[in-house]
């Protein structure tokens, strides 16, 4: 098993590389400090229900961090720097350098969308990951309809950039990749990931985004 808290570059800006790992074939996770809200946080007409938590995966933050994926991998990394150094958190967190070809990818993070929302299809009904709270205490949530279905705080300030519901690794569920930003005058970039509860799957579509 990988150690965390691995850093993609040494020097005086990095950040932090933790990972939540899963024991064999079930998505039985770690407890990790963010705390799960019990019940939802009321936003605009949705409906107030306890709802479960989305499980934090993998949480990886560094200055001009940013990511790319494709159908059940997930690269991010800092490729201003020299060495291009990058990493596959839901892997390992052993740092290795970024492919020079990237077109294969979609980029995650590189620019911010307003409002960030990530679409996907639950069971044929169209699902939403979107973003509740204010930047101060930012609060992820899947929502379907007028109903928010899982949610979990992102644990710190920060501008919610993009919001994907995409298959982001190898094991089955989809997860919820969450790229953000600080707006500190040195700010920090960072990509966390969530899964998706297991009560919630059975998703028969890929995961989109909608500007």
């Amino acid at each position: 098993m990988p150690k965390t808290g691995a850093t993609l570059h040494d020097g005086p800006e990095n950040h932090h590389v933790r990972a939540h790992h899963r024991s064999h074939h079930r998505r039985q996770l770690h407890r990790c400090a963010r705390p799960a809200l019990p019940l939802i946080l009321l936003a605009g007409s949705l409906l107030a229900h306890a709802v479960p938590p989305l499980m934090p995966a993998t949480d990886v933050a560094q200055l001009g961090l940013v990511g790319w994926w494709r159908e059940g991998e997930l690269l991010v990394g800092v490729p201003q720097v020299e060495g291009r150094p990058g990493v596959r958190p839901l892997v390992s967190t052993t740092p290795t350098a970024l492919p020079t070809d990237l077109s294969g990818w979609e980029p995650v993070g590189h620019t911010c969308q307003a409002p960030p929302r990530g679409l996907a299809s639950v069971r044929g009904l169209p699902m939403e990951g979107v973003v509740l709270g204010d930047e101060k205490t930012p609060v992820i949530a899947l929502i379907q309809g007028d109903r928010i279905m899982a949610q979990n705080t992102l644990g710190r300030p920060a501008l919610v950039c993009e919001i994907r519901i995409v298959q982001a690794d190898k094991l089955p569920g989809l997860e919820l990749v969450v790229a953000w930003r600080t707006q500190r005058e040195a700010g920090i970039q960072g990509i966390t990931v969530f899964r998706i509860p297991e009560a919630l799957e059975g998703f028969d579509a890929k995961g989109t985004t909608e500007d």
